[in-house]
């Protein structure tokens, strides 16, 4: 069926009203499609900054501390989890004075 509600000969034809709420919609499913297409590009043009070495050290300690010693109000927390389970042997990141933490964490989540 075209737009103008013909479909061959013999059919009948769209009334105007109904002819401009399809072409509004029409329109709106133009626009959405066209902003989803920009959203998409600026996202690969502009990928997210990494996350500084010192802040992923730092919170991901801090979430070792507070599972240790605080289990109560500890909450999982799955990046830090992977940083932990990745990084737990670098004494450059992790000072060698929680290691053994960071140890006895990998051990009972994996």
């Amino acid at each position: 069926m075209d737009l103008d509600g013909t479909e061959g000969e013999g059919s009948s034809k769209l009334l105007p009203e109904e002819r401009k709420e399809i072409e509004a919609i029409l329109d709106d499913v133009e626009m959405r499609k066209r902003r989803k297409r920009e959203k998409r590009a600026l996202r690969r043009t502009n990928p997210p900054a990494p996350q500084p070495v010192e802040l992923a050290v730092e919170s991901s300690i801090e979430y070792l501390r507070s599972w240790h010693s605080d289990r109560s109000n500890w909450k999982f927390k799955s990046a830090r989890e992977s940083w932990l389970i990745r990084n737990w042997r670098d004494v450059k990141l992790v000072r060698s004075s929680i290691q053994f933490q960071a140890l006895e964490f990998v051990l009972r989540t994996i």
